[in-house]
């Protein structure tokens, strides 16, 4: 009897966990907003979407990471955080102040780490659906123009591919309706 009780409870569990469950496949993309040559600045947006209707998510905690070539662009910035931050113009209480910790620079290779927190309040992450969200509009110093080729210069996501580890990620809030808590699970793109 005890058993079958346990049986049981696992599988209530186990379907009551697979209901909340998201799907967790994302799409991530550089939108490039200007490139002016006379004041050496190039400025991208980095945007985030789910990747189907079936696949929508809550964003948690994000690590946005993708290498540039230092002798054409340098010097990334993050001039604005346009969603997923507690810094205007998102002023979403939620999350965090994004940052570019983790973001390290050589002769012939710079990575950017944005990073994004959730707070796990409990009041609610916001909804990532299959429309292109800006997340951070992040700027370089323009290095060497003679290498920028109509309007165009090298930026590269991590992927999950050994050579780019560490990889995009993000984790997506789920919460548990019974005990009010926040969890959070690590996806990749």
């Amino acid at each position: 009897m005890k058993k079958k009780f346990y049986l049981l409870v696992g599988l209530l569990l186990f379907l009551v966990s697979t209901s909340f469950a998201q799907h967790g496949r994302f799409h991530v993309r550089f939108l490039v907003k200007t490139i002016d040559c006379n004041t050496g600045k190039a400025v991208i947006n980095v945007q985030v979407k789910a990747s189907s209707a079936d696949s929508t998510f809550l964003m948690g905690d994000a690590n946005y990471r993708f290498d540039y070539d230092p002798r054409i662009i340098n010097n990334p910035t993050i001039l604005t955080q346009e969603n997923f931050s507690s810094q205007a113009p998102a002023s979403d209480a939620r999350y965090g102040v994004q940052n570019l910790n983790g973001s390290t620079f050589g002769p012939t290779k710079g990575t950017v780490s944005l990073n994004t927190t959730y707070g796990g309040s409990g009041t609610g992450a916001a909804l990532v659906g299959t429309n292109w969200i800006t997340t951070t509009t992040i700027q370089f110093n323009i290095v060497n123009t003679q290498l920028i080729q109509n309007n165009c210069f090298p930026i590269v996501w991590h992927t999950d591919k050994p050579a780019d580890f560490p990889n995009c990620g993000r984790t997506k809030a789920v919460f548990s309706i019974s005990t009010s808590m926040v969890t959070s699970t690590w996806m990749r793109m």
